[in-house]
This record gives structure tokens, sequence and C-alpha cells, in this order.
């Protein structure tokens, strides 16, 4: 009987974990995953997405533009000034805000997709390369944070 229960935990959890379909040349991280999505490229492209527990009754354009103002004045990435909407595979609305940040002497790309999952749950999706390297996936890296589920 105890085999039986942590077989179905098991399975119960398997069948909750949060997927991607991730774009092409990326692997996916497993053994570094707790409830998250971590992917890389051979050229060192990362995909990191998770959830994150906020304060009840804020909308998602109050997260966006504090992250916007974070990223921005805090940190010193320089953002696209257009932010672009859109829904994920399970209906959760979103925004995608890209920009780039200069680290070691190379600039960066990044992109971030923020989801509102419901009153007291973001998703965010994070994309990251040098700029070479983001620049030949972040179309592939745009459409892939649509089927998140």
């Amino acid at each position: 009987m105890r085999r039986l229960f942590v077989l179905c935990s098991a399975l119960l959890v398997a069948s909750c974990a949060m997927q991607m379909d991730l774009p092409t040349g990326f692997l996916r991280l497993k053994a570094r995953e707790s409830g998250d999505v971590r992917a890389v490229t051979a050229g060192d492209a990362r995909i990191w997405v998770r959830d994150f527990a906020v304060d009840e009754g804020a909308s998602l354009n109050f997260w966006i533009t504090a992250l916007r103002a974070d990223l921005e004045q805090a940190r010193g990435y320089r953002l696209v000034p257009k932010d672009v909407p859109f829904v994920d595979a399970a209906g959760h609305k979103g925004c995608l805000i890209e920009g780039t940040i200069a680290v070691g002497g190379e600039v960066h790309g990044y992109l971030v997709s923020v989801l509102q999952l419901d009153g007291k749950h973001l998703r965010v999706a994070e994309f990251s390369a040098r700029e070479a390297e983001f620049l030949v996936h972040v179309e592939a890296v745009r459409t892939a944070v649509t089927t998140i589920r």
C-alpha cells in the first residue's frame, strides 16, 4: 500500500510540473530544477522559468512597471520602450520586456516574460545570452514562452 501511495504521489507531482516547449538547441537541466524550468544552449544562452508568490491585489501592469523600474534604475539594463503583450498556453495574460546589459565588457541580450497566474502568483521566464547568441534564439524563445503550462 505504501508503494502505491509513493507511486501515485510521484505521478501527481510529475503531472503538475511546469512544462515548456523549448526552442531547438536548448537542453533542459532537469537535475537543477525544483518546480521550475531551466535550459541552456551550447553557446551558453539560458532560459529560467519560475513562479513567485506576490502580494494579493496588484495588477499585471503594476508588476511590469515595478520590474522595468528595477531593471533600468537599479540594475542598469537598457530596455526597449515598448512591451509586447501575449497569452500563454494556459490562457494567462502576460508581457514581454526586452533589453540589453553590459557584462564583463560584453553586451548581453535579455528577454523576460511576466505572467499573472492569479492574484497571488506570477510566472517569470528569463532568457539571457551574449548578444550574438541572443539574436540567434530570441524569436524562438518569444514563441516558446507562449507554450508554458
